[in-house]
């Protein structure tokens, strides 16, 4: 069997069991599990087929989403709203396991058929409890602010939004002071990358009552 085979040989042993708790096929890898109205869990599986010669490792990616958040982002920068990405906050399946480690389930290119058993199970347990702990503006706040994004803009966006959906304004014009610091030392195009979040969060936090 080839690498790209057993690859899709995974996905399609999984699939009926991600079925079976909820969870919905978006593309070829990538899930969401209806968690509320406004949050989805994510699930996207990374794979490294260069993990071995004999073997391909694939690395489970959870996190959640808040259509809320991501409609607002997507109207103050001028972006495209997409249904389902990206997550707002997302790590590796390990982190959320008990060992906090990176983890990588290897997939041996002679086995029969595959057995992802153990990686159904990572993710049905510790992987959906991870999404329903933190379907909540509050819990979506603490995940960005330990940094469970991958993309540092990204988090830069939505850190103040939150603050500011939670009542707290002035941490949200610090956040965004303290940023505005940040990107200056990158020169003016970073900065005015910014601007749009940064005026959006001073304009809004304005209006809400300090303290």
């Amino acid at each position: 069997m080839r690498k790209s085979e057993l690859w899709k040989a995974v996905l399609q042993t999984c699939e009926p069991v991600l079925k079976a708790a909820g969870f919905v096929r978006r593309t070829e890898g990538i899930y969401t599990l209806p968690i509320s109205t406004d949050f989805l869990g994510c699930l996207g599986f990374n794979s490294s087929m260069h993990w071995s010669d004999d073997m391909i490792g694939i690395n489970p990616i959870v996190g959640i989403r808040s259509q809320a958040l991501e409609k607002l982002v997507a109207e103050i920068t001028g972006a495209k709203f997409h249904r389902y990405l990206p997550a707002s906050a997302s790590t590796s399946l390990g982190y959320v396991q008990p060992e906090r480690e990176f983890r990588m389930w290897e997939f041996a290119l002679d086995a029969p058929y595959p057995d992802p058993s153990s990686m159904l199970d990572a993710i049905l347990g510790d992987g959906a409890r991870f999404m329903k702990q933190h379907a909540s503006d509050e819990g979506l706040l603490a995940l960005l602010l330990a940094r469970m994004n991958p993309q540092p803009e990204r988090r830069a966006e939505r850190i103040p939004l939150l603050q500011l959906a939670l009542g707290r304004p002035e941490e949200a014009l610090e956040y965004v002071r303290n940023h505005r610091a940040q990107l200056a030392e990158r020169g003016p195009e970073a900065l005015a990358e910014y601007e749009p979040i940064a005026m959006y969060v001073e304009t809004q936090a304005q209006a809400l009552p300090s303290g």
